[in-house]
């Protein structure tokens, strides 16, 4: 795709779910196969991975990406959704992106706890919409824990980005009530801050 090799998404979905739930016939996996169906990125991944099932040894990327892997797949399946479906690869795709840059934003290593942060933030935003309901005295409540939360947000990332006081009042207002994620976030303040 435009002069470079991209990855087949179905390919990567049944590797990937290969990887997680059917370990052993993973190993067995000819990747030299797929040379052109996986971009560099994803085939030396899986590769990796290959290696760390047929050594027998903890690879702790492929343990916390196991462990968000399961956390997504069974919230889908309690909520009664195909976890192979288009919502849990956006789901899944979300939540890697999170776990693979968790370190490097919070400046402190990834935990079990953090991983099934992430999964519950992910599930929640990108997940099935929710069929409407009739407003309640708790929704009043649950508005003021939302903004308390987007006020948290944008405190910690002003503290992390060394934002001016001006600057860490005009994030607050822009994501304010918008129910946005800790990392959509950080990439607004980082766009608009140009830090």
């Amino acid at each position: 795709m435009e002069g470079r090799l991209t990855t087949d998404g179905d390919l990567f979905e049944r590797l990937d779910r290969q990887m997680i739930y059917e370990p052993d016939s993973f190993t067995a996996v000819d990747l030299d196969r797929h040379r052109l169906s996986l971009d560099d990125e994803d085939r030396t991944r899986f590769a990796s991975a290959q290696k760390a099932i047929a050594e027998g040894r903890l690879d702790p990327e492929l343990a916390r990406y196991d462990r968000m892997r399961r956390g997504i797949d069974r919230a889908f399946h309690v909520q009664g959704i195909d976890t192979d479906g288009p919502v849990a690869v956006k789901v899944r795709a979300s939540a890697g992106e999170r776990v693979g840059s968790f370190e490097t934003i919070e400046g402190r290593p990834l935990t079990g706890r953090d991983i099934d942060g992430i999964v519950d933030g992910e599930v929640a935003r990108l997940g099935p919409e929710k069929p409407p309901r009739i407003p309640s005295d708790a929704d009043d409540k649950s508005v003021e824990l939302q903004l308390a939360s987007d006020n948290q947000q944008a405190m910690d990332i002003a503290v992390k980005l060394k934002l001016t006081r001006d600057q860490a009042q005009e994030l607050h207002h822009a994501i304010s009530g918008q129910g946005m994620s800790y990392q959509e976030v950080l990439q607004i303040a980082i766009d608009v801050f140009n830090k």
